[in-house]
């Protein structure tokens, strides 16, 4: 399994944290930066775990930032990916404005562009300036953790883009967007778990960890009523055509028997929920 949007340099001991996830059958990893701190960290980190994959951006929470030092790091590191970056459009004042979001978040679509790059992109209740902003763009990449309609998101696959299924997915209560990733193949979905913040069922707010990526493929294999192997592989081999992991989840990670094994107890914490 690859996990296509965590945050591993927010996590308190990363190496506990990755040999965790390798038992569980994670074998690769997109760590994503919201900033010139985490963005410095992701690059030392990676030094240390050269199995990771990195993305590199300013996340459209802290558009504030000065970006320009960003770019000179991405230009200099060229990282796997860039992001975390999008937009938000939440009702909230201590946000920063639109039209500083759009400004800032442009800038990294064009660095996306010019460095060959996929993205992974946060959009919060902006989906219609999104695709605004993607449309007549060459560009790839995932909308991570996507909460948006059927007909959202399957303008952005026919745009070329993936969709992300987090840890919601495992939460029965989510039924409108359990509902709207069943209509989706398996070959534009990717998994992920957003650690530590993104809640998964039965475990607290910013508690998460990459290990329980099994917990989102549980609950999606039995949403679509397919094996969790199924459901691991395509994931997969998604991330590898976009983020270019093929290195970051070869064997000796737990193999497909390892998988199966535990499909069997993570459907059963799934039917528990």
């Amino acid at each position: 399994m690859f996990d296509s949007h965590c945050h591993l340099t927010e996590l308190e001991d990363v190496s506990v944290a990755l040999t965790t996830a390798r038992a569980a059958g994670v074998g690769g990893w997109l760590s994503c930066a919201t900033g010139l701190k985490s963005c410095h960290e992701l690059v030392s980190l990676r030094a240390s775990h050269r199995e990771l994959r990195i993305a590199l951006g300013l996340h459209p929470w802290n558009a504030a930032e000065d970006l320009a030092p960003i770019v000179a790091l991405i230009e200099q590191s060229r990282p796997d990916a860039l992001g975390e970056c999008g937009l938000d459009c939440y009702p909230d004042p201590r946000l920063p404005p639109i039209e500083r979001q759009r400004e800032v978040f442009g800038v990294q679509l064009d660095m996306a562009s010019e460095l060959r790059l996929p993205l992974s992109v946060h959009c919060r209740r902006a989906y219609e300036p999104l695709m605004a902003m993607l449309a007549g763009r060459a560009l790839r990449g995932s909308v991570h953790a996507f909460a948006g309609s059927y007909e959202q998101g399957r303008r952005l696959v026919e745009l070329g883009w993936l969709l992300g299924v987090g840890g919601v997915v495992t939460h029965r209560g989510a039924e409108r967007l359990r509902k709207v990733l069943k209509r989706f193949p398996l070959e534009v979905l990717l998994l992920e778990t957003d650690c530590p913040s993104l809640p998964i069922e039965g475990v607290a707010r910013n508690q998460g960890q990459p290990s329980q990526l099994l917990k989102v493929a549980g609950a999606l294999a039995e949403l679509r009523g397919c094996s969790l192997a199924e459901v691991c592989e395509m994931s997969r081999l998604n991330a590898e055509k976009l983020f270019g992991c093929r290195e970051a989840d070869r064997p000796g990670r737990p193999g497909r028997g390892a998988v199966e094994q535990a499909s069997r107890g993570s459907r059963n914490e799934v039917s528990r929920s």
